[in-house]
């Protein structure tokens, strides 16, 4: 019983933050009043009280649903199996039709914050911009790679431009009456993007020096950058552009990070990824040529170690080998140092840990 009056007081917040989200296409941020939405959910003031504590809540509760709904979207989107252009264009559509139906989602974007009240509300759909940037970046490096966009195209900058053009169009168009077709101008600036980026305009610049090798075995908490209200897909790409192809990221997030799981699939990378006992999600990320690690959860402390040792005794130069044990292998690791090995251990919340060796 206590479920069932849980999963209705759910349903009932989501009801009212979808609600205000609907109120918000023709009500400016600053005049959406309890007593208008408590109106409209068929609610006494009080009874909206009990669902939310303050107006402030209930605008950020808009705001996380819809970063949840496009998150989902772009998740099918990165699922497909099309070509990277294919499924750009696709993601920019969704976005432009989402904000169409859901007009009050852009306006709570472009409310004026100097009145304080929406800083919440208001990281969340910037998380949500960020991460459509972010996953557009990654869609047109896609493209570069597999030859679609020529190589000397600047793909941080041509995905910007894009970002801000579809942006704009939402402006204009929130700005007129919202009677015109949103798609229809969508789909002209997809195709005038697509001429300049097939043109290589805008062209990169010459890339740097690289720096030093990375390490095989990264970890990104990226718990804090959420908790600011910061989007942290480019900064996981960013750490996977400098691992190794033999090497392993590890992501720590409050959620399972959906939208990534999908993109990083498509570059081919396999995943793990698991909840952890402390309500986080652990993903680790193996690099292209990363084998696959020996799973000695269900063995002996002992027995693990031997068929670790016996495993990396006959790692050539440059090898690597990854196993998954119930902890850390404290017999284990000097052995393996001692032996002319380099390790890294990954241990999760609920004590099991992954181990990295590699001979130099």
């Amino acid at each position: 019983m206590a479920e069932r009056r849980t999963d209705r007081r759910t349903d009932r917040r989501t009801d009212i933050a979808r609600t205000a989200l609907d109120l918000l296409a023709d009500t400016p941020v600053d005049r959406l009043t309890t007593r208008q939405l408590a109106q409209a959910v068929g609610l006494s003031q009080p009874g909206l009280f009990r669902h939310f504590a303050t107006r402030h809540a209930i605008v950020t509760a808009a705001a996380e649903l819809v970063r949840a709904e496009l998150s989902a979207a772009a998740e099918e989107i990165l699922a497909d199996t099309c070509p990277p252009l294919g499924r750009l264009t696709r993601l920019v559509e969704a976005f432009a039709a989402y904000a169409q139906a859901h007009p009050g989602a852009p306006r709570l974007l472009l409310y004026d914050l100097a009145l304080g009240e929406v800083g919440e509300a208001h990281a969340a759909l910037l998380g949500t911009v960020d991460a459509q940037r972010a996953i557009s970046t990654e869609l047109v490096r896609q493209a570069v790679e597999r030859g679609e966009l020529p190589p000397e195209l600047d793909v941080d900058s041509s995905a910007r431009l894009l970002q801000a053009g579809l942006q704009g169009l939402v402006v204009q168009w929130l700005a007129a009456d919202r009677h015109s077709a949103l798609a229809t101008q969508v789909q002209a600036l997809v195709q005038t993007w697509t001429v300049a980026a097939r043109a290589g305009v805008p062209a990169r610049s010459a890339a740097p020096d690289a720096g030093p090798l990375a390490a095989h075995l990264l970890r990104l908490d990226v718990r804090p950058l959420l908790s600011g209200g910061l989007e942290p897909l480019e900064h996981i790409l960013a750490a996977l552009a400098t691992l190794p192809p033999d090497g392993v990221l590890v992501v720590i997030a409050p959620f399972r990070p959906a939208p990534l799981l999908g993109l990083l699939r498509g570059r081919g990378h396999r995943l793990e990824c698991e909840p952890e006992g402390d309500g986080s999600w652990r993903l680790e990320v193996l690099g292209l040529e990363t084998p696959a690690p020996a799973d000695l959860r269900q063995t002996t402390e002992s027995g693990a170690v031997d068929l670790a040792l016996a495993a990396t005794q006959a790692l050539p130069r440059g090898g690597c080998w990854l196993g998954r044990m119930n902890g850390v292998p404290r017999a284990l690791l000097p052995e393996l140092v001692r032996r002319g090995l380099t390790v890294a251990v990954d241990q999760a919340s609920g004590g099991e840990a992954l181990v990295v060796v590699r001979r130099a």
